[in-house]
């Protein structure tokens, strides 16, 4: 990846656009998070103990897991962040589940055949990728809906570029589609007070803004995920780069 290039420059805009959005507030807003809330069941927030929600995608994704110095980066980034919200309501994503998304090929809302997924694991054993990729964790942000997320930079833009093959193999692919490259690690489920919040934000524009990590990519994997942040998944297919 060159520093400074149009499209490092493009995804570094993208993601400070969003959250930049965040810190216009004193607080989260309750509307905001509502997105987030529904991606857990009722009882479980009743419970202050969140469990996401069932549900049927099927999804392109590598990780499911990433290497232990960056599930150890990621405990650590989510630990100091605990330090901050205290009894904050909130959900950090399982480091065996963490992943970073290419394409989604159903959400809960749609449907998908045997035959499509053939074509998928057909369309992905026909993909030629070097190995190892890199992906470049250059930062960390919140944005408004609660959603904590790393920064990621895709080396020699192979995200982007296998995105484009899989959307060009795939023609029954959804419209609704991510155009970054990052990882999520958890959810602020709730408003945390003005103090908290301008705690949060020095912490996310300082510390979290100088957060770096290289990760080697060696694999897609089509998952068919069965509860929110891949806490239930049957992996089906696993393209090894080679």
């Amino acid at each position: 990846m060159i520093i400074g290039s149009k499209e490092h420059n493009s995804l570094k805009e993208s993601y400070e656009i969003r959250a930049n959005e965040t810190w216009l507030n004193n607080d989260f807003k309750e509307e905001n998070l509502l997105s987030s809330l529904n991606l857990f069941e009722n009882e479980s927030i009743n419970r202050k103990s969140p469990v996401p929600k069932k549900l049927e995608v099927f999804a392109v994704v590598s990780g499911l897991s990433f290497s232990t110095d960056l599930k150890n980066f990621v405990k650590d980034i989510q630990k100091k962040i605990n330090g901050i919200l205290g009894e904050t309501l909130k959900y950090w994503v399982k480091e065996e589940n963490l992943g970073v998304e290419y394409a989604v090929l159903k959400w809960p809302d749609q449907a998908i055949t045997e035959g499509q997924v053939k074509q998928a694991i057909n369309c992905l054993k026909q993909l030629q990728v070097s190995c190892p990729k890199k992906l470049f964790i250059k930062g960390l942000q919140i944005n408004p809906d609660g959603c904590i997320v790393l920064r990621g930079y895709d080396d020699e833009n192979f995200v982007s570029n296998i995105r484009s093959y899989i959307k060009n193999c795939l023609t029954f692919l959804p419209s609704r589609q991510s155009g970054w490259a990052h990882i999520p690690i958890g959810r602020i489920l709730q408003p945390i007070g003005q103090e908290k919040f301008n705690s949060l934000k020095i912490f996310f524009e300082s510390t979290g803004l100088l957060l770096s990590h290289e990760e080697n990519i060696s694999d897609l994997k089509l998952v068919h995920e069965k509860r929110w942040y891949m806490e239930d998944k049957e992996i089906l297919f696993t393209k090894k780069f080679i």
